[in-house]
């Protein structure tokens, strides 16, 4: 990912696929609030046929072509030499793991849900996302010890957010009936995606790059590290510009999470059906004894 473009794509379908996320989980919930369970993925069903599986079969599509590019494109295809991998792409490498790790994610839901070679339990497809973003969640911390600067507080952000995500992930595979942490889980996608774009501007846009800081033009594309600070001062500031800025990319998501929830609430909530009335209200004084009197049967002896 030590690119633009490796931040930009991927933060792209982030926010696409936590967007869709968060809109199912609206929905479902406020349509039938005491019958909503989580889902991993969410049908397109006004799709025909197998078209409603587009969320998983994109993630099939998509994620080899990701791991080509860290693999290749990223590294200038230079990532083994001499049957060795270069230190400075073993990063490369643990990207690509975790990239396979969403993959067979992928793989396996669509197989459950499509045929009847895995006939797995719908909160299994939870469990599967747990383990995808364990891995990224260690992958991210790995790199962020390795580096030093601005890429190491960048991915230890990212970090937290992936290890929000397994959390979450986690307690809707034992619990799927939790609405709240199913919000949570989408707002974490979503906040994934912001982040890496914001990254992708913060560490490889000159015009972006914090003042005091830049990019080392004599170092090949796709190596950690390659924006530096030129004395100490910058650098902590840069790193507190980067530390407010994620506190707003926080509170974006979740202004945006509430507004979202409105907008769902006021469109398929539920409505109030016929006219109004007001309740009649009689005085006691005008109810007669023989109203209110109540007819006993006789005690026998």
């Amino acid at each position: 990912m030590g690119t633009l473009v490796g931040h930009i794509a991927p933060s792209i379908v982030l926010v696409a696929v936590g967007l869709w996320h968060l809109l199912s989980v609206f929905s479902n919930y406020v349509k039938s609030p005491r019958e909503y369970v989580a889902r991993a993925w969410y049908p397109a069903n006004w799709l025909p046929n197998r078209g409603k599986y587009i969320e998983l079969y994109l993630m099939v599509v998509l994620i080899p072509v990701a791991i080509f590019y860290e693999l290749g494109v990223s590294t200038n295809f230079h990532a083994i030499e001499d049957g060795m991998i270069l230190k400075n792409r073993v990063t490369s490498f643990e990207h690509s793991t975790t990239l396979l790790m969403f993959w067979m994610y992928a793989v396996i839901v669509l197989l459950s849900e499509t045929t009847n070679a895995l006939p797995l339990p719908t909160d299994a497809s939870f469990l599967f996302a747990s383990i995808s973003f364990g891995l990224e969640w260690l992958s991210v911390t790995h790199e962020s010890a390795r580096n030093q600067g601005l890429e190491s507080q960048c991915n230890l952000l990212l970090a937290y957010i992936a290890g929000l995500c397994a959390v979450t992930s986690g307690l809707l595979a034992l619990r799927p009936k939790l609405f709240l942490v199913d919000v949570v889980l989408c707002m974490g996608i979503i906040l994934q995606g912001t982040w890496l774009f914001q990254i992708g501007l913060y560490l490889y846009v000159e015009d972006y790059i914090p003042q005091g800081c830049h990019y080392r033009l004599d170092l090949p594309t796709g190596i950690d590290g390659s924006t530096v600070c030129d004395v100490e001062v910058s650098r902590i500031r840069a790193v507190a510009l980067m530390n407010l800025a994620f506190n707003f990319h926080v509170i974006m998501v979740v202004c945006f999470s509430v507004l979202m929830f409105a907008l769902v609430a006021k469109v398929h909530g539920p409505r109030r059906a016929g006219p109004a009335y007001e309740p009649i209200t009689v005085s006691r004084d005008a109810i007669s004894d023989a109203d209110i009197s109540v007819q006993m049967k006789p005690l026998q002896p």
